[in-house]
């Protein structure tokens, strides 16, 4: 019997199983379809900067667990990309700019761009465009590829990886799960 069972072959489904695994514990992890089949598989894959610090260091650890992951059996495309807070008239480039400031103060290199720079840099941009902030330290990824390489990290670290298994309820006590149902 499994110490922990996961449900679901999501990104986060994905990561846990694999974190729990190579911290020691037995993992079962259950997914009804496929892994990344769902919205872990759909998603932009971009991991942006943020003004809030407990979201800028969850993106700070997001990161180093990719990085870890990078280089192993399944690619996904990892890369490092500016950001850009885009405003289209003076209000939002007020907004954006205390923005800019709060994501500069949690250390990312941020700069401001005047509409004339961003016309000239993306002349597909509209024309209306008030001005805006390149922020460093963005990064995309194919996420069906990226959550499949953290399934591929948990069946390496023994992770019991089922698909096609579906949860219909779980079994208990109260507050206590002591079983799935599958």
């Amino acid at each position: 019997m499994p110490d922990v069972v996961v449900v679901g072959g999501g990104i986060a489904g994905c990561t846990v199983a694999f974190e729990l695994a190579r911290r020691g514990a037995h993992v079962c992890l259950l997914e009804r379809r496929s892994i990344g089949e769902g919205a872990s598989g759909r998603n932009t894959g971009t991991l942006l900067q943020q003004a809030e610090p407990e979201v800028s260091q969850l993106l700070r650890e997001s990161v180093g667990s990719y990085k870890e992951l990078a280089d192993g059996a399944i690619s996904f495309g990892l890369q490092e990309r500016t950001q850009l807070l885009l405003a289209f008239d003076e209000p939002q480039l007020d907004k954006s700019r205390l923005r800019a400031e709060a994501i500069s103060r949690l250390g990312a290199h941020v700069e401001a761009a005047s509409a004339e720079e961003l016309r000239r840099t993306l002349p597909t941009l509209a024309p209306d465009v008030a001005g805006g902030y390149l922020v460093q330290g963005a990064w995309t990824l194919d996420a069906r590829q990226a959550t499949a390489a953290f399934a591929y990290a948990s069946s390496d670290a023994g992770v019991d990886v089922r698909t096609g298994v579906e949860v219909v309820g779980f079994a208990g006590q109260r507050e206590r799960v002591e079983g799935v149902l599958t």
